[in-house]
Protein backbone atom coordinates (compact mmCIF):
# COMPACT_ATOMS: atom_id res chain seq x y z
CA UNK A 1 0.00 0.00 0.00
CA UNK A 2 1.48 3.44 -1.06
CA UNK A 3 1.57 5.92 1.92
CA UNK A 4 -0.39 9.02 0.87
CA UNK A 5 1.49 13.00 2.40
CA UNK A 6 0.92 14.54 5.27
CA UNK A 7 1.30 17.68 3.50
CA UNK A 8 0.09 18.59 -0.03
CA UNK A 9 3.35 19.31 -2.36
CA UNK A 10 5.68 16.61 -0.70
CA UNK A 11 5.97 13.26 -1.54
CA UNK A 12 5.72 10.15 0.83
CA UNK A 13 9.53 10.54 1.77
CA UNK A 14 9.09 14.36 2.35
CA UNK A 15 10.95 15.25 -0.35
CA UNK A 16 9.11 18.22 -2.83
CA UNK A 17 7.18 16.26 -5.70
CA UNK A 18 8.22 16.55 -9.37
CA UNK A 19 4.87 17.47 -10.46
CA UNK A 20 4.60 20.47 -8.62
CA UNK A 21 7.83 22.09 -9.40
CA UNK A 22 7.48 21.47 -13.16
CA UNK A 23 3.66 22.65 -12.62
CA UNK A 24 5.15 25.72 -10.56
CA UNK A 25 7.73 26.37 -13.27
CA UNK A 26 5.90 25.95 -16.29
CA UNK A 27 3.37 29.22 -14.75
CA UNK A 28 6.29 31.03 -13.66
CA UNK A 29 7.69 30.66 -17.59
CA UNK A 30 4.38 31.65 -18.96
CA UNK A 31 3.26 34.04 -16.80
CA UNK A 32 7.15 35.71 -17.41
CA UNK A 33 6.82 35.48 -21.35
CA UNK A 34 3.09 36.94 -20.85
CA UNK A 35 4.74 39.73 -19.41
CA UNK A 36 7.26 40.29 -21.79
CA UNK A 37 5.05 40.42 -24.55
CA UNK A 38 2.44 43.00 -23.12
CA UNK A 39 5.87 45.09 -22.23
CA UNK A 40 6.42 44.74 -25.85
CA UNK A 41 3.01 45.90 -26.78
CA UNK A 42 2.82 48.80 -24.43
CA UNK A 43 6.25 49.71 -25.78
CA UNK A 44 4.66 50.32 -29.38
CA UNK A 45 2.02 52.03 -27.58
CA UNK A 46 4.49 54.64 -25.79
CA UNK A 47 5.35 55.54 -29.46
CA UNK A 48 2.38 56.55 -31.77
CA UNK A 49 4.78 57.17 -34.29
CA UNK A 50 5.66 53.81 -34.93
CA UNK A 51 2.21 53.19 -35.59
CA UNK A 52 1.64 56.72 -38.04
CA UNK A 53 4.61 55.37 -40.25
CA UNK A 54 2.77 51.82 -40.34
CA UNK A 55 -0.13 53.23 -41.23
CA UNK A 56 1.17 55.50 -43.85
CA UNK A 57 2.92 52.79 -45.56
CA UNK A 58 0.28 50.74 -46.29
CA UNK A 59 -1.95 53.53 -47.26
CA UNK A 60 0.92 54.60 -50.09
CA UNK A 61 3.18 51.82 -50.52
CA UNK A 62 1.24 48.84 -50.70
CA UNK A 63 -1.75 50.50 -52.33
CA UNK A 64 0.27 51.97 -55.17
CA UNK A 65 2.32 48.19 -55.61
CA UNK A 66 -1.41 47.02 -55.56
CA UNK A 67 -2.98 49.06 -58.45
CA UNK A 68 0.45 48.03 -60.66
CA UNK A 69 -0.36 44.70 -60.74
CA UNK A 70 2.99 43.87 -58.60
CA UNK A 71 1.99 42.19 -55.51
CA UNK A 72 5.53 42.22 -53.36
CA UNK A 73 5.38 43.58 -50.19
CA UNK A 74 8.04 46.36 -49.57
CA UNK A 75 10.89 45.71 -46.95
CA UNK A 76 9.45 48.15 -44.50
CA UNK A 77 5.58 46.32 -44.20
CA UNK A 78 8.23 42.63 -43.33
CA UNK A 79 9.91 44.81 -41.01
CA UNK A 80 6.99 45.65 -39.35
CA UNK A 81 5.26 42.23 -39.76
CA UNK A 82 7.79 39.73 -38.78
CA UNK A 83 8.35 41.12 -34.96
CA UNK A 84 4.34 41.15 -35.08
CA UNK A 85 4.41 37.48 -35.78
CA UNK A 86 6.93 36.50 -33.52
CA UNK A 87 5.40 38.69 -30.47
CA UNK A 88 2.25 36.25 -31.67
CA UNK A 89 4.11 33.18 -31.69
CA UNK A 90 5.59 33.89 -28.06
CA UNK A 91 1.84 34.59 -26.97
CA UNK A 92 0.58 31.36 -28.22
CA UNK A 93 3.96 29.46 -26.12
CA UNK A 94 3.26 31.56 -23.19
CA UNK A 95 -0.37 30.39 -23.12
CA UNK A 96 0.55 26.62 -23.59
CA UNK A 97 3.51 27.09 -20.70
CA UNK A 98 0.13 28.33 -18.46
CA UNK A 99 -2.09 26.03 -19.04
CA UNK A 100 -0.04 23.13 -18.72
CA UNK A 101 1.53 24.18 -15.53
CA UNK A 102 -2.21 25.08 -14.09
CA UNK A 103 -3.03 21.55 -15.05
CA UNK A 104 0.04 19.89 -14.12
CA UNK A 105 -0.79 21.42 -10.42
CA UNK A 106 -4.48 20.81 -10.74
CA UNK A 107 -3.93 17.20 -11.06
CA UNK A 108 -1.37 17.36 -8.26
CA UNK A 109 -3.70 18.81 -5.16
CA UNK A 110 -6.35 16.73 -6.88
CA UNK A 111 -4.65 13.17 -6.50
CA UNK A 112 -4.06 13.89 -2.86
CA UNK A 113 -7.00 13.85 -1.82
CA UNK A 114 -8.18 11.57 1.23
CA UNK A 115 -11.02 9.87 0.69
Amino acid sequence: MIEEPDKPGMAAGGLPDLKLWIGLGLLALGVGVAGWVLLQVLHLFNEPQAFRSFFDLIREDFTIRWNTGNLTLPAELLGYLIPITLLSIAGGFAHVFIVQGVNLLRNNWRGWRRV
